[in-house]
């Protein structure tokens, strides 16, 4: 039978864990810590080459952590489910406001 005949999930996977290869804890707080400043400073960055630009990175970035937000709350207690949905509702709407004023000052010229 040729492979691409076969369903993908029909395919046996004996892999061996890989050993030697264990996460450092301090690492994975400083990628995280260097995400979360590199996320707080694209708004700044892109606002020293233009307004607009600024208004977009930052609008995009709301847009980014609402989603993250959304995805989280799966795994929250039922007393956090309310505030959490506020902020996903107030970082839709700054993101929005921010490309909608974003488009406005390019447009204006």
């Amino acid at each position: 039978m040729l492979p691409s005949a076969r369903g993908l999930g029909s395919a046996k996977h004996n892999c061996a864990p890989v050993m030697g290869m264990r996460s450092n804890p301090r690492v994975e707080v400083l990628v995280r810590a260097l995400l979360a400043v590199a996320v707080l400073a694209a708004p700044a960055l892109a606002l020293l080459y233009s307004v607009p630009a600024g208004l977009a990175v930052l609008g995009i970035g709301l847009f980014i952590l609402a989603y993250l937000l959304a995805s989280v709350r799966a795994y929250l207690e039922p007393q956090a489910l309310r505030p959490i949905t506020a902020l996903i509702g107030l970082n839709v709407a700054l993101g929005v406001a921010c490309l909608a004023a974003a488009g406005w000052l390019l447009a204006a010229g």
